[in-house]
């Protein structure tokens, strides 16, 4: 059963992040026949990209009851990260995988190789669950992230703790995701992400929604813990 605790979203900040918004609501499509070379995931190191200045500090979330305060304070500041314009602190919380890349084309695979790249090389990637599922490479990550979430402004709807559902091993899952609203801009359309975590706070996967509100990501884990309760309207 999903315990609701009663707790009321913290301020909720306006800051810039992006978004590609698609509607419709199919399922991430998922290969699991392919090899994954290393089993455990590298954590991102810093960049020395430039990341905007911070602005506002972002309000702390409240206590967690449902989780124990190591874990508790790890996704406050995953949140207070993903909120901030830290680009090079969300670098850093960001896990990849290495993985063989593939010249076989094909959806929800291993990452393609690039031109020139042999069938099998090992390269270094983000999973990222849109409507279709794919690797970011390592290299283009900090303007994906840039793109789809700083650029854009963002506040955090709920944390919940998931189901542990796995799609693939070449798509793992976070045990906990933090659903975020996307405001629109003059140039994008409104929309939502839920960014899944482990327990240190680092960064597992991203799922774009796909179509579906924040409300209706929530609704989709009807067994999950709630740590932070969406805001009242």
């Amino acid at each position: 059963m999903k315990t609701h605790l009663k707790l009321i979203l913290a301020t909720v900040l306006l800051l810039s992040s992006a978004c590609s918004g698609e509607d419709g609501t199919s399922q991430p499509t998922v290969g699991a026949t392919e090899t994954v070379v290393s089993a455990t995931a590298t954590t991102q190191p810093a960049t020395a990209t430039s990341a905007p200045a911070s602005r506002t500090p972002v309000a702390p979330l409240p206590t967690a009851t449902v989780v124990s305060p190591g874990i508790e304070a790890a996704l406050r500041s995953l949140a207070e990260v993903i909120l901030a314009d830290e680009l090079e602190a969300m670098l850093a919380r960001t896990i990849l995988l290495e993985l063989e890349c593939t010249l076989r084309p094909g959806i929800g695979g291993p990452p393609r190789c690039a031109a020139g790249e042999p069938e099998g090389t090992i390269v270094r990637v983000f999973p990222f669950l849109g409507c279709e599922a794919e690797h970011i490479r390592e290299e283009v990550l900090p303007a994906f992230l840039q793109q789809t979430v700083l650029a854009r402004h963002r506040s955090l709807h709920s944390v919940i703790a998931l189901d542990g559902e796995v799609l693939s091993p070449l798509f793992p899952r976070g045990q906990f995701g933090l659903i975020l609203e996307l405001e629109s801009t003059d140039n994008l359309v409104a929309g939502r992400l839920m960014f899944e975590a482990n327990s240190q706070g680092e960064i597992v996967t991203i799922f774009s929604g796909c179509g579906l509100t924040a409300t209706e990501i929530f609704d989709r884990f009807p067994g999950s813990d709630v740590i932070l309760s969406p805001s009242e309207p």
